[in-house]
């Protein structure tokens, strides 16, 4: 039976769930609690260091609360927490509340947001984590609510257009004709009022009345047309000083003009009864009443006397007196607009301006403060070339005068086949006179809505200064050129967004199967200095390079886009079941933008894919787990590949993913399951040379609900809940320390100052505690500090004092369990007393070994956390060709395992064979000084640890239950095989 080694050279690959014969070497059953290094090796994950607790305000989150970080700066870092009642805002470096303003008002203790206000969750609609998505750039943070319908606002309509019309006289000569033909209606249609009888003619307990006949007309209104019926559509509220009420039905009556030239109703009959009506005033049966009811306009657009009338002059002699005057521009326009004036009945329908050689033509209001429409065309003895007319739109921009009246808007054609190429200007003199010369600037269509409803539109949260946001709604430049045809709204009105993006100087917005993107730049400020995005054409003469993008994913499946992100230059767009790339050229615009299908793969959008570098990762369902891919450009074959990175771990991931992100300077993932809120699940790889050779998947367990995390820079920030209390806290984790904790800390107290020295040095032992927060030894009791105001958490350098009179409180709720070490790595055994003998408010912390620990003496306080790390199953392997496979006619018998370790305190080696009781073997750790000097030691080497069982069906663990750091290089077994036969031709 020979004695063979197999070797481990690492043991950072992680997780996998293949069978143990096929696994890399390297790769483990489970680990948890451990972080895979390819420069440290296995190394104890760091501890969490303790901010700031926030129950100030009864603050409560839950696993369906919205959680966002933002990263200013080094020195500030904010989360923004929904739970759903009240919006947050945390400093998470020094764990200071932010103030929120909202409209004017700083609310602290959170804000709470109006009922049926774009960012209040009723639970009836969903939940803040699924409803809201946020994107931050620079200060400001734009915040999507999926369950909210842009609209648009109803009160920003334009003026509608002015009937009127500009005649001006564009060239003057001698005994020439000049003339105006003008077609309008004398008069519009004006609603009548007609007396109805309604009789009582049952009892039904209340008093309703039927309609029975026409009283009389009380007015005849215009419009109508004999034989026609009209709809009664008004009713007075009150009748006989009693509320009137109508049920449900219309009535109508047939009416006769007798031949009216403006069809005012002269009589009228009963047509539809409609509906009955109730009056409260007690009535007997066949009593009746009239009551005076409106009566709806007829189609007629106009009525009464539709005639054309001319007004027409002939220009003065070259010959007389002043013959230079014959041939004036603003001599003929006078004399025209004279003319015009005596038009029979003019000043009833009309007003006229002359001024210079321009005539400004206006129509009057009527009775209903309405325009009526007109024609108007002009003719001349020069080929129609020297009188000029503008009414409503004209064929060209040349065809317009640089003489006209300030603000005069006209519609100018573009092809007669197209209406998209239309466009209207707007006349503006050059000092604002009334009338002028000036200039014609391109405007918008009038009697068209302008602009969106902001209410229903993302929020915008900027972070003003420190510790201080302000929430308001995004302000939207208006349209302010073309029309409903040639500058549309953007897309997403009347539809949900579903997420924003930040790409390429352009704010975007995803909904349904659109991307809209601004005008490149984002927007401008307006005349008050507030900035304005802009998703509307600037002009629509021409399309511009800046102009917004607004494209429609098209594919043959249902698209549905939910998410997007960046890749390499373009934006990646992430719907349910498939992924899509949009790119421009060198320049994106509205003329280079495309947008292509080009990966098929499905996409939970529980949470948004995260963008590590040049990779997108984002997760997809595995029926009850959860899968993830890594999606990425080939720089090779220039084409998107999107693989899987869980295809070793296919059931190791739990389902519902609620938070999910990455760090680049760690290449580093993690993952938040709703079914294991106390752990998350870690992904670290790395790349050589364009190729990963490292994939490892393993847990971190923290013992806290993990209600949302950020990676930021090289530190995990996490809020987590008391898993009893539900109270939650500020938590931070640095990941990576060089082998080095804060430095050693002396403390020297000056009266009421406090002088903090902090020296970095070898014995400075990295202290791996959970919830680790800095605290001295005083009189063998354990004191808390404070820090200075606003600095960073909880480093030991921003200490301003402790207390160290009375009882000192731990800062958050403290188990029985906790530890208490020194800088130098030593464990300090302790005495929790409780308030009230119960497990949490401790009243006192004390030493139990007194007289040893001077008074100021720096320790660390917190949670140890266990770190443990699975064999796979050692499976001897025959050489077989180029490669070794498993041989079935092996048995194989561990004797030992030797582990390989560096900067190492402590650790043990669990077995557990088949059916048999488990043993241990620990690497102890050791110590050298004495006293308050006492330190640990870290030594590099190996630990060979006697095993004596087979290797099938036996478990074997690594541990590190302690406080104290442990880094595994690698393993070796030392196995006797016996071997039935060999292998032929190996």
């Amino acid at each position: 039976m020979p004695l063979i080694n197999t070797s481990l050279p690492n043991l950072i690959q992680g997780v996998s769930q293949q069978p143990d014969a096929t696994r890399f070497s390297g790769q483990c059953d489970a680990q948890v609690n451990f972080m895979s290094s390819v420069v440290d090796g296995l190394t104890k994950r760091n501890g969490t260091r303790f901010v700031q607790i926030l129950d100030d305000a009864g603050l409560t989150l839950s696993e369906d609360s919205f959680i966002h970080f933002i990263n200013r700066s080094e020195t500030e870092r904010y989360v923004l927490l929904h739970n759903g009642t009240k919006i947050y805002a945390y400093n998470v470096l020094s764990g200071d509340e932010a103030g929120i303003e909202v409209d004017g008002v700083v609310h602290t203790g959170g804000f709470t947001p109006a009922a049926d206000s774009y960012l209040n969750i009723p639970s009836s609609v969903g939940t803040p984590r699924a409803l809201l998505r946020a994107s931050t750039v620079s200060d400001g943070t734009f915040l999507v609510n999926r369950a909210k319908t842009v609209a648009t606002d109803q009160s920003s309509r334009a003026a509608a257009l002015d009937k009127e019309a500009l005649i001006f006289v564009k060239q003057g000569d001698y005994e020439k004709k000049y003339q105006v033909d003008l077609t309008y209606s004398n008069t519009n249609p004006v609603a009548a009022t007609v007396n109805l009888t309604y009789t009582r003619t049952t009892r039904r307990g209340n008093n309703f009345y039927n309609l029975s006949a026409v009283s009389s007309i009380a007015t005849g209104g215009k419009g109508y047309t004999t034989g026609q019926t009209y709809t009664v559509v008004g009713f007075p509220a009150t009748e006989q000083s009693k509320p009137l009420k109508t049920l449900e039905g219309t009535a109508s009556l047939v009416v006769d003009t007798s031949g009216s030239s403006i069809g005012e109703i002269d009589t009228a009959s009963v047509g539809n009864t409609g509906p009955e009506i109730y009056i409260g005033s007690n009535e007997n049966v066949g009593d009746t009443i009239t009551i005076e009811v409106t009566l709806a306009l007829g189609e007629a657009t106009s009525v009464g006397t539709v005639s054309t009338e001319t007004a027409s002059i002939t220009s003065g002699p070259a010959s007389g007196s002043n013959p230079a005057a014959n041939a004036d521009t603003s001599v003929i326009a006078a004399s025209l607009n004279t003319q015009i004036g005596s038009i029979t009945n003019f000043s009833n329908d009309f007003t006229s301006t002359q001024e210079g050689n321009l005539i400004v033509l206006t129509r009057k209001l009527d009775g209903n403060a309405e325009q009526s429409d007109f024609e108007i065309r002009g003719h001349d003895g020069l080929g129609d070339g020297a009188l000029g007319v503008v009414y409503k739109e004209v064929g060209s921009i040349t065809d317009l005068p640089l003489y006209a009246k300030n603000g005069f808007i006209v519609k100018v054609r573009g092809d007669q086949e197209l209406s998209a190429d239309d466009y209207y200007v707007k006349f503006e003199t050059t000092d604002g006179q009334d009338i002028g010369n000036g200039s014609w600037v391109e405007t918008f269509a009038p009697g068209q809505l302008t602009n969106y409803d902001t209410s229903t539109l993302p929020r915008l949260i900027t972070n003003t200064s420190l510790n201080k946001f302000e929430i308001n709604e995004i302000k939207m430049a208006p349209r302010f050129v073309g029309d409903d045809i040639s500058n549309p709204f953007a897309s997403f009105v009347g539809k949900n967004i579903q997420n924003s993006v930040f790409f390429k100087s352009r704010l975007g917005f995803i909904c349904e199967g659109n991307v809209i993107l601004s005008e490149s730049g984002l927007g401008a400020r307006n005349s008050s200095g507030d900035f304005e995005y802009n998703f509307g054409r600037t002009t629509v003469t021409t399309l511009l390079d800046s102009d917004p993008i607004d494209v429609v994913v098209e594919s043959q499946r249902v698209v549905s886009l939910t998410a997007a992100a960046t890749s390499q230059e373009n934006l990646i767009l992430f719907s349910n079941n498939g992924q899509f790339v949009l790119k421009g050229e060198d320049l994106l615009t509205p003329r280079t933008v495309s947008v292509k299908p080009i990966t098929n793969f499905e996409y939970n959008d529980e949470t948004d894919p995260v963008s590590v570098g040049s990779y997108i990762y984002y997760p997809f369902d595995l029926g009850n787990h959860t899968g993830i891919r890594e999606f990425s450009l080939n720089k090779t074959t220039d084409v998107y590949e999107s693989n899987e990175i869980t295809e070793q771990v296919p059931r190791y991931i739990p389902k519902d993913i609620t938070y999910f992100s990455g760090s680049l300077s760690q290449n580093l993932l993690g993952i938040l399951s709703k079914d294991e809120d106390q752990s998350l699940y870690m992904y670290r790889y790395f790349f050589s040379e364009n190729k990963k050779v490292l994939s490892s998947w393993f847990k971190w367990d923290f013992n806290m609900k993990i209600r949302g995390f950020e990676f930021i820079d090289s530190t995990l920030y996490l809020i987590v809940a008391d898993p009893i209390t539900d109270i939650p806290s500020i938590v931070s984790m640095p990941l990576s320390f060089d082998g080095e904790d804060e430095g050693l800390a002396t403390y020297t107290a000056n009266g009421s100052a406090l002088t903090t020295s902090i020296a970095t040095t070898p014995e400075d032992n990295v202290t791996h505690l959970d919830m680790r927060i800095p605290a001295i030894i005083y009189n063998d009791q354990v004191k808390f500090p404070t820090f200075t105001a606003g600095s960073t958490k909880p480093l030991r350098e921003n200490i301003s004092t402790f207390v160290v009179g009375g009882t000192s409180y731990s800062p958050y709720l403290a188990a029985s369990d906790i530890k208490v070490y020194t800088d130098r790595g030593v464990n300090i055994p302790v005495t929790v007393t409780a308030s009230g003998g119960g497990t949490i408010d401790p009243t006192s912390i004390s030493v139990n070994n007194t007289g040893v620990w001077p008074n100021y003496t720096s320790v660390w306080v917190g949670y140890e956390f266990n770190s443990t790390y699975t064999f796979s199953e050692q499976i001897f392997k025959a050489q077989a060709g180029q490669a070794r496979t498993p041989n079935a006619s092996a048995k194989q018998f561990i004797k030992n395992l030797s582990l390989y370790h560096t900067n190492t305190s402590d650790y043990k080696i669990k077995v557990t064979p088949d059916k048999r009781a488990q043993y241990t073997n620990e690497f102890p750790e050791s110590f050298t000084g004495a006293g308050s000097s006492l330190r640990t030691e870290l030594k590099d080497g190996f630990f060979r640890a006697p095993v004596f069982t087979s290797s099938e069906n036996v478990e074997i663990v690594l541990e590190n239950d302690g406080a104290k750091p442990s880094n595994l290089q690698s393993a070796e077994f030392e196995t006797f095989v016996h071997t039935r036969s060999n292998r032929y031709g190996a």
